[in-house]
């Protein structure tokens, strides 16, 4: 029994993972995870789910997806397979980093103007450390929305007056900010 690497990352889920290998044996396998390394001790290990039963397999690909998770946090994972003669834990307990949130910002140039001029807006938000932005839903203040992938957005403002511009960014792992 083996850790691999944990996929699918979002802000508060997780697909852990590992391999097994049981010729001629049949395991119950759980998944172990905490934000303490519990190591081979199942009581250290806050949270718990069964995975499945496996009979006789050379080497299978076994996934456990978890929720609940907190965003900007470190967990640890492992798995344990047993049956009525042995008790297996994976040789390697496994890391990893829940992404954190994403913060939206924004510059503007120029930030006084006069009818009839052009602004440009860029995003400078912070992605999560895992996601990239993958939209953008700008609110002018002047009855203006777009949504659009660009970086820059230049908005052109026909009437004088202080506005009060939003961004609102998306990412590939589920945040908005």
């Amino acid at each position: 029994l083996t850790n691999e690497p944990a996929t699918g990352l979002t802000y508060t889920s997780a697909v852990l993972n590992a391999t097994l290998r049981c010729p001629a044996a049949v395991y119950d396998v759980a998944a172990f995870w905490n934000t303490v390394n519990g190591g081979t001790n199942a009581a250290l290990w806050t949270n718990s789910a069964a995975v499945g039963s496996f009979v006789d397999v050379n080497l299978t690909n076994i996934s456990c997806a978890v929720s609940g998770l907190t965003p900007s946090t470190d967990y640890y994972f492992t798995f344990r397979a047993t049956n009525a003669a042995e008790v297996m834990w994976a040789t390697n307990v496994l890391a990893f980093t829940t992404p954190g949130p994403l913060a939206a910002r924004f510059s503007a140039l120029p930030t006084v103007c006069n009818p009839s001029m052009t602004v440009l807006f860029t995003d400078n938000s912070l992605p999560g450390p895992t996601g990239a932005i993958t939209n953008r839903s700008w609110d002018f203040g002047d009855g203006t929305t777009t949504n659009t992938t660009a970086t820059n957005q230049f908005h052109l403002y026909t009437e004088l007056g202080t506005k009060t511009v939003q961004l609102i960014v998306s990412d590939d792992v589920g945040g908005t900010s």
